[in-house]
């Protein structure tokens, strides 16, 4: 004889209670399709070089291209501080003055001046902090082909400009 399988119903999962998640939840594209309440726009980040967990709110330079993966532990949070007690930091930036950038385990670097990205030459550009002609000249390049920068954080479109020294130059460059 055959034996027939039966057919039970799935258990639904249960949720998580929380006391900050109130509202219906939303899909928001990621690269997981992951379900997420709508007020919980904060993205947890995993830098891919360094592995570390790094937040971005919505007025972040990098809110709009992070894409959360949460098949690879990345995830979204519904306030800073439920993001810091997890463990993630924000994006390192200079706070106390606009013109002083300071590296983690680095010297603190003033910035000689502010040099406009969309019109500095060569040799203004030298002046930006970790910029030397190669990468100066990189930075007119791009601009030449590609007119001007629309943000600060189109620097990383530019070959040899990483996220450390966009974090490195930005107190130091203006876009006007």
């Amino acid at each position: 004889p055959i034996a027939t399988p039966t057919q039970s119903p799935s258990p639904s999962p249960t949720p998580t209670p929380t006391a900050t998640m109130t509202s219906i939840a939303t899909t928001i594209p990621t690269p997981s399709h992951t379900s997420v309440p709508e007020h919980c726009q904060i993205k947890g980040n995993i830098n891919p070089d360094s592995g570390e967990r790094v937040y971005h709110t919505p007025d972040s330079p990098w809110y709009a291209r992070t894409e959360i993966d949460t098949s690879a532990g990345e995830r979204w949070f519904c306030t800073e501080q439920e993001a810091q007690e997890a463990g993630w930091r924000a994006p390192q930036r200079a706070q106390a003055k606009p013109t002083s950038m300071a590296v983690q385990g680095a010297p603190s670097t003033v910035c000689e001046t502010t040099v406009n990205i969309n019109t500095a030459n060569s040799k203004d550009l030298e002046t930006l902090p970790g910029i030397g002609p190669v990468k100066a000249q990189a930075i007119v390049d791009y601009r030449d082909a590609n007119g001007n920068f629309s943000g600060i954080e189109d620097l990383d479109k530019v070959k040899g400009i990483g996220m450390k020294t966009l974090e490195k130059i930005s107190p130091c460059v203006i876009l006007s």
